[in-house]
């Protein structure tokens, strides 16, 4: 359909690979999990750096992890860093 739009100068070139893009990063393939799918800050309850529970899961069922790791800052953008850090890669010295 983007060679279509392109050769038929529908819309312009640029912004068809720039739709592109977003539209690959947003429908990227994912493993199904069995999430929370309302995750959020006052939902989970921590003691020290122990998670020591997670409450409402009406909404839970198969899905995206990253769904649940995207919804988790909303509202509190201040932990924003703290979330994306909590689930980088880690790295090993050798």
């Amino acid at each position: 359909m983007c060679e279509w739009l392109v050769t038929n100068e529908v819309l312009p070139t640029d912004m068809v690979k720039r739709n592109r893009r977003v539209a690959e990063a947003a429908l990227r393939p994912w493993t199904p999990v069995f999430s929370h799918g309302d995750l959020q800050v006052a939902r989970v309850f921590v003691d020290d750096d122990e998670l020591t529970g997670v409450i409402d899961w009406s909404e839970a069922g198969q899905g995206d992890a990253l769904y649940d790791l995207a919804s988790l800052p909303l509202g509190h953008q201040e932990h924003l860093d703290d979330v994306v850090a909590g689930y980088a890669p880690t790295s090993t010295s050798t």
